[in-house]
């Protein structure tokens, strides 16, 4: 089947949208890793006490810290990733909105 260039340029788009959505989705679950790796290790450390004395990660480097401290970064970053997760969500779904009403109408055009 040979397509108009103006369908060959719709097929194209479309097949932009649909790498962009597999880019944000992609993104999108390792926000979600993340944001399950923060709440193991949160439910551990909530069995602990704010003084104890932990070590972290800054780079390169093991840091010693209270936990207290470490607790209070660690839910920041909790808030920070939730928000992210909803906004790449909401994304995510107006893309794939996009790229299934793009389909439609490419369809509708070839008559299929």
């Amino acid at each position: 089947m040979s397509f108009t260039p103006e369908q060959q340029e719709e097929i194209q788009k479309l097949q932009q949208l649909q790498q962009n959505f597999e880019q944000i989705r992609s993104h999108r679950i390792q926000l979600e890793r993340r944001e399950n790796e923060l709440k193991n290790t949160l439910s551990k450390v909530n069995e602990m006490s704010d003084d104890t004395e932990i070590f972290k990660n800054i780079g390169q480097l093991m840091i010693k810290s209270k936990l207290g401290e470490t607790k209070k970064e660690m839910l920041s970053e909790m808030e920070d990733l939730e928000s992210k997760i909803i906004s790449i969500k909401s994304r995510e779904k107006s893309l794939e909105d996009r790229f299934n009403q793009g389909q439609a109408d490419l369809r509708a055009k070839l008559g299929q």
